[in-house]
C-alpha cells in the first residue's frame, strides 16, 4: 500500500506578512465602537481602567451587598 501525502504551501507564510502598524488597544476600541454590546455607552474606552477598580476587594463587597440588599 502506497501512501501520497499532498503538502499545501502556506498562501501567507508568517515571513511574508508585513508588520502592521495596529495595536492590540486600537483592535480593541474599533470592536467595542462597532460591536453590539449593551450599555457600551458608558465606557469610552474600554483599554482604560473605570473609576472605582483600584478599590480593595473588601469594598467591592460591601457596595454589592448594599446594592443588593
Amino acid at each position: 500500500m502506497t501512501c501520497i501525502t499532498h503538502e499545501t504551501k502556506s498562501r501567507n507564510p508568517i515571513w511574508t506578512v508585513k508588520n502592521s502598524t495596529i495595536t492590540e488597544g486600537d483592535l480593541w476600541n474599533l470592536h467595542w465602537k462597532h460591536g453590539v454590546t449593551p450599555n457600551n455607552h458608558l465606557i469610552s474606552d474600554p483599554t482604560q481602567l473605570v473609576p472605582g477598580f483600584e478599590f480593595p476587594r473588601a469594598t467591592w463587597t460591601a457596595i454589592n451587598r448594599v446594592k443588593t440588599g
